[in-house]
């Protein structure tokens, strides 16, 4: 819940996250829940970036100044909880949108916002380590950036919105299996939540997104050489090239 290893800066990795401390240096759940909220209440930055942290949290109230430390001492931990009778209750096979969905109406249940990204990513997450419970190769949400990589690849012959996604994404894992994963090249086939971030990755890509880190390379090596040339650029770009033309 406080968000995975990605940082969108050079030094991206898992060690960005509290969680990896916590569970080393704390024995049970409910004291890397009092961990992460004294870590927290310290000063020290948990979540991993502005992307992957919930945004909307409960408003404080009682002994804390932040929702959000009011969500991690309150509900985060029951959330995990009840997470994982759902999923011993299911037996496996269960589905990666219908798992995130079930996560949504447990926030919706309990007086909260419903937070897709970081629920979703969550979720993936839990296909990708447990994928006894939540089938690896289901189907996923798709995020606005992934939305708009589908509707820039493929056109929409009379299919519902929705609809049109999952085809679109059907055909993607059928084309595209990972050369590193053994069980991908098994079953002939991608999965569904790594290439909905590769879809993210691809609009970045024709959008000549510069990530932190990023500022000292030539205008040249951060323009995208895709068929694709009417595609808006990200501001990151356009501010890139105002910072070269002074140097």
């Amino acid at each position: 819940m406080t968000g995975s290893g990605a940082s969108f800066q050079h030094d991206h990795g898992f060690r960005n996250s509290i969680i990896a401390d916590a569970a080393v240096l704390k024995k049970d759940r409910y004291e890397m829940q009092k961990f992460v909220l004294e870590e927290m209440q310290s000063g020290r930055p948990i979540f991993t970036s502005i992307g992957n942290q919930i945004p909307p949290f409960p408003k404080p109230e009682g002994p804390y100044e932040r929702g959000s430390e009011l969500y991690i001492a309150e509900y985060m931990m029951n959330l995990v909880h009840d997470m994982q009778w759902y999923l011993r209750e299911s037996g496996g096979g269960l589905v990666i949108k219908d798992t995130v969905d079930w996560a949504n109406a447990w926030h919706k249940k309990h007086g909260l916002k419903q937070f897709h990204f970081v629920l979703t990513a969550w979720v993936m997450d839990i296909a990708e380590y447990f994928p006894q419970y939540v089938d690896p190769y289901s189907r996923v949400h798709y995020g606005k950036n992934a939305i708009e990589a589908l509707e820039l690849l493929f056109k929409n012959d009379g299919y519902k919105k929705k609809d049109f996604y999952d085809a679109a994404m059907d055909y993607i894992v059928a084309h595209l299996k990972s050369p590193y994963a053994a069980d991908d090249q098994e079953r002939g086939m991608g999965k569904a939540y790594s290439l909905e971030d590769v879809a993210c990755d691809y609009v970045r890509y024709v959008g000549c997104y510069v990530p932190k880190g990023y500022g000292h390379l030539e205008p040249w090596k951060v323009t995208h050489n895709s068929i694709v040339k009417d595609y808006p650029k990200h501001w990151t770009y356009n501010e890139h090239l105002e910072s070269w033309k002074h140097v």
